[in-house]
């Protein structure tokens, strides 16, 4: 690791702005930290959760520990999962005129107002049941037809708008992992899946947050009209004991 740490991980402060801001080690580019995920999925899945527990208990490592998370949970999904989906709440409007974001539905939330709506939408949670009949590891230029119930995960290093998708019953469900405090909705999605073709409507697209246990998200509004068109919500994947 001596020898290649220097071109796959950075070291940098988390509040970029704060000379004393403890440091925490992560992949340098999002390209990185896509290979690293494909690159993990070569290990046996005991392998891969016991790396993710280990990394993600020190704090410092997190990011690192999310591409752990990634490959392990991509695995669970691939070899079949009951996922409860719980959509995320907002508040109407925010202040500053800044779009408000939207907060993960599976933990409490401290603003009355929005664990008020957090009750509502967790009385409207649902459970989808994800069987692959196969997985197809895609690169940007060859991918053009998608078919029900297969689940596509990106192969090529420079595709990091998704983490992996399937059609469902004429539902396209979008997955993205993170075990991060806040994460947003990349803007290359729409001009990655308008080259596709066999495709429910944009008003049959789910996008999915899947995070592990007793965690919390924040996801920025996204500025984009079409994006926000998309419907946030948020499943848990328990990994290991």
């Amino acid at each position: 690791m001596d020898a290649v740490s220097h071109k796959i991980c950075g070291i940098s402060r988390r509040n970029p702005n704060d000379m004393r801001s403890l440091p925490m080690v992560s992949p340098i580019t999002s390209s990185v930290r896509s290979r690293l995920a494909n690159q993990f999925r070569f290990l046996e899945q005991s392998e891969r959760i016991h790396l993710y527990k280990l990394f993600s208990k020190v704090p410092g490592s997190r990011a690192t520990a999310g591409v752990f998370f990634e490959a392990a949970a991509q695995q669970h999904l691939q070899g079949g999962a009951d996922l409860e989906l719980v959509q995320m709440v907002r508040l109407p409007k925010s202040r500053g005129g800044t779009l408000p974001c939207w907060h993960s539905g599976h933990s409490l939330i401290k603003n009355a107002s929005l664990e008020k709506l957090r009750q509502q939408a967790l009385r409207q949670k649902f459970t989808i049941a994800i069987r692959p009949s196969q997985t197809i590891e895609y690169h940007d230029a060859g991918l053009s037809h998608i078919s029900q119930d297969i689940l596509y995960i990106p192969e090529s290093d420079n595709q990091v708008a998704i983490d992996s998708f399937i059609v469902v019953g004429n539902i396209l469900y979008l997955f993205q992992f993170t075990i991060a405090l806040e994460h947003d909705i990349k803007p290359g999605l729409i001009t990655f899946l308008g080259k596709c073709q066999g495709l429910p409507p944009m008003d049959n697209w789910c996008f999915v947050f899947v995070v592990p246990p007793n965690s919390s998200l924040i996801a920025p509004q996204p500025w984009s009209l079409q994006l926000r068109k998309l419907r946030p919500y948020t499943s848990v994947i328990q990994l290991g004991d």
